[in-house]
């Protein structure tokens, strides 16, 4: 297992407990300081780099803790089968890997519905084309 590293980081939005969270890059943060790491919600389709443990406020400073887990909880945006891609949700949200995404971030572990948690594990892959059947 690897050795946890942490680090301060300030919320650009509120971040609700649960969610995907992306940091924040310099278009994301209007008179960044270059010297401050800056944290937002995951975007449907990105690929995550940490899941919230409670809710954060907007401009709220904390402490991020990379555990190297490769499992984390989060809030599914749809219903969830047992053992399905998942990947990121609008809100920081967890959902079916679909046609026409292009990357995954995991699978499920069980079955969830829609505004439960639902566990994954973190296995990032990407969707480079979608042969047609025959070809």
């Amino acid at each position: 297992m690897s050795k946890a590293v942490r680090f301060k980081a300030t919320a650009i939005e509120d971040i609700p407990a649960n969610r995907l969270v992306c940091l924040a890059g310099i278009v994301s943060v209007p008179d960044r300081d270059p010297n401050r790491i800056y944290l937002r919600l995951a975007r449907e389709g990105e690929l995550a780099d940490f899941v919230s443990s409670r809710p954060i406020k907007a401009g709220e400073t904390v402490t991020v803790v990379t555990t190297g887990t490769a499992h984390w909880t989060v809030e599914a945006a749809e219903d969830i089968w047992a053992g399905t891609l998942v990947t990121t949700a609008e809100g920081g949200k967890v959902q079916n890997f679909k046609t026409g995404l292009v990357q995954y971030i995991g699978f499920s572990t069980h079955s969830a519905k829609a505004g439960e948690l639902v566990r994954i594990t973190r296995k990032a892959g990407m969707v480079l084309s979608n042969p047609q059947p025959g070809s």
